[in-house]
């Protein structure tokens, strides 16, 4: 299937692996594993041991999860974002085999399941960002915190909400692809560059995941792994594969 990837010329895509159901959100670890959250109640780690490309292991590190889509990577701890909550499994690179029992970061998100899985990062004043969205497609909510992005220190303190009018938040580039049109948009890796008169250049990067009719993945995330490559998480194929620059 990845010979229908089209690519700009010089790069290439290779199956980094396909033993990762459900694949959405990725983090780096600091030691190499590469954490993926799904929407499934596992989130698993993810190791190339020899360097060649391809994962040798994928490791369970969390089940039976609220939806935990979310992950994110800060000082040898892995958060984790469920619906309703936010995890946080410290010294977790030492210990992939023998997880240990997750710290409660924060409780106190909206238990709506409509938009309610969440992609999260930290950002460069070390605050973790975390989204909620709204839980409909076209409604007005009491509460205030529906189709927001919130921010919070690493501990938990200071909830507050960032930006407002955000219906859903999934992570920018990957455009994961319709679900429910008769003729499917999406399925595609695009790029876009900021200029610096601030307007924004944008542009498709990688496409053939669909071929108008009918789509076998469905990209979701995107990470730069150590080397440089782009590494994609596929929720459809349950796949991640690896684009490198090999050169022309």
């Amino acid at each position: 299937m990845l010979d229908r990837i089209k690519l700009p010329p010089g790069f290439a895509i290779s199956l980094y692996t396909d033993n990762v159901p459900g694949a959405r959100s990725l983090a780096l670890g600091e030691r190499g594993a590469l954490f993926v959250g799904t929407r499934k109640g596992v989130v698993y780690a993810v190791r190339d041991e020899d360097g060649d490309g391809r994962a040798e292991s994928v490791i369970t590190v969390a089940r039976r999860l609220d939806s935990p889509n979310g992950v994110a990577f800060r000082r040898g701890a892995l958060y984790v974002a469920e619906i309703s909550r936010v995890l946080r499994f410290d010294g977790i690179e030492g210990r992939l085999h023998n997880p240990p029992q997750p710290a409660v970061v924060n409780d106190t998100f909206p238990r709506d399941r409509h938009h309610g899985w969440k992609f999260i990062r930290f950002g460069p004043d070390d605050r973790l960002y975390v989204p909620v969205g709204a839980p409909c497609n076209v409604c007005l909510p009491k509460d205030e915190r529906y189709a927001t992005i919130m921010r919070m220190n690493p501990d938990g303190s200071g909830l507050e909400v960032y930006a407002r009018g955000v219906r859903n938040t999934v992570g920018f580039v990957a455009e994961h692809g319709s679900w429910n049109r008769s003729t499917p948009i999406g399925y595609r890796i695009s790029l876009v560059r900021l200029e610096a008169d601030g307007s924004a250049n944008y542009s498709i990067f990688a496409e053939g995941w669909s071929d108008g009719r009918r789509a076998w993945g469905r990209p979701v995330d995107l990470l730069i792994d150590a080397a440089g490559a782009l590494i994609v998480s596929d929720d459809r194929a349950g796949a991640l594969y690896r684009i490198h620059y090999q050169g022309d």
